[in-house]
């Protein structure tokens, strides 16, 4: 992975080394914002903006009705990942049942991944769990499943694919008079850059994750 280091010493990147020590969790806090055509996500670490990630409300570009995300550095703007939504318009999500994104936005969608460059780099998963959950999987850019998330009790949790260890969670805050934020916990093992779309993604559609208060 590779992203400039931030002048800021409190902001992480994905080369810094104590962002990836074995052992230690990363604490992040992400705030939703809404605009006319799309919706921003700032992501903090610190208390300090580390990244943005930005998606579209509606169509942007002529036949393209899919969802795109872009995360860049929140003090350069320059790029870090990409991703595209693709409600699982394969035979892949057929088979999964992800292409009932179509019909219920909030329930299953394939994602696919890239880094800066547009490279690929992985993609997510979804996939039917019960009628009323999914399951995420997080699949690096050969295809192998590294981690999986789903809704467990209040919160999201993010488990290592091998041995369903907690390597990751994401828990909603109920805020009066903004937005509701989330606090996302993230272990070096998982790929940030696939994590926070899939934070993005979680927080649009906050409550059919968890209920509203």
């Amino acid at each position: 992975m590779t992203a400039e280091v931030s002048a800021d010493p409190s902001i992480p990147s994905f080369s810094d080394p104590e962002v990836n020590a074995p052992d230690a969790p990363k604490e992040y806090v992400i705030r939703p914002s809404d605009h006319f055509f799309s919706k921003t996500f700032t992501v903090l670490y610190k208390d300090w903006p580390s990244w943005v990630i930005s998606t579209n409300k509606y169509c942007t570009k002529f036949f393209d009705w899919r969802t795109h995300y872009t995360i860049e550095n929140a003090n350069t703007g320059k790029p870090i990942a990409s991703a595209t939504k693709n409600y699982g318009l394969s035979l892949k999500g057929i088979w999964n049942l992800s292409f009932m994104g179509l019909f219920r936005p909030h329930s299953l969608a394939d994602f696919d991944v890239y880094d800066q460059s547009g490279k690929p780099i992985g993609f997510i998963d979804g996939r039917v769990m019960t009628l009323s959950k999914a399951r995420f999987d997080f699949h690096d850019k050969e295809g192998n499943v590294t981690a999986y998330a789903a809704q467990e009790g209040t919160e999201i949790k993010i488990r290592d694919a091998n041995n369903d260890a907690i390597i990751g969670y994401m828990k909603r805050i109920f805020e009066t008079g903004t937005p509701d934020s989330w606090k996302v916990s993230l272990l070096p093992k998982v790929d940030t850059r696939i994590a926070m779309i899939f934070a993005a993604y979680v927080v649009t559609h906050q409550a059919a994750f968890v209920k509203d208060q």
